[in-house]
């Protein structure tokens, strides 16, 4: 079951995000047409909000933040199909965030990386409310967690029984 499950969740993400690379790609070249930007080292940042059930949010408030700096960069709303695009982002470490109309975070998607003049296709989701397929693996305290973690280089924990330490080593 669980060997299934890792073969299912990436297909389904792939499935899912498809028609998210064709906007981000059209989205791109459109901006880049109508600015003149061909040689521009500026990057976009491409993405859709989903609730729960994967359907998309219109008009949602989304945020990108910087993951070194902990600084908000920039701010925006989904159109009624869900999808967001951020502009002019220097490179970094980011993630985004669905929040509320108070600031209060809602969602977060995961950390990604973008060097000065590429485009990255992300997503942010809320998480069932009720347990559900991906209860565990949405939820919010879990990914800011790992956001944080990532941020600060951590990819794995391994408990140990550690002595007092000595001089020696």
């Amino acid at each position: 079951m669980t060997r299934s499950r890792a073969i299912v969740v990436p297909v389904a993400l792939a499935i899912l995000l498809a028609p998210i690379v064709a906007s981000a790609q059209r989205t791109t070249s459109q901006t880049q047409s109508a600015r003149g930007l061909s040689g521009s080292r500026a990057s976009t940042v491409v993405g859709t909000a989903w609730n729960a059930d994967t359907q998309p949010i219109p008009n949602a408030r989304v945020r990108l933040r910087n993951v070194n700096t902990g600084r908000i960069e920039t701010t925006g709303v989904t159109n009624q199909s869900g999808e967001f695009t951020f502009q002019g982002v220097g490179g970094g470490r980011f993630m985004t965030e669905l929040v509320d109309n108070g600031g209060n975070v809602l969602a977060v998607g995961e950390t990604f990386s973008i060097e000065p003049g590429q485009t990255v296709v992300t997503f942010v989701r809320l998480r069932p409310r009720r347990g559900g397929m991906f209860g565990g693996l949405w939820g919010n305290a879990a990914l800011a967690a790992l956001a944080a973690a990532a941020g600060l280089g951590i990819t794995a924990v391994e408990p140990c029984e550690c002595g007092p330490l000595s001089p020696e080593g």
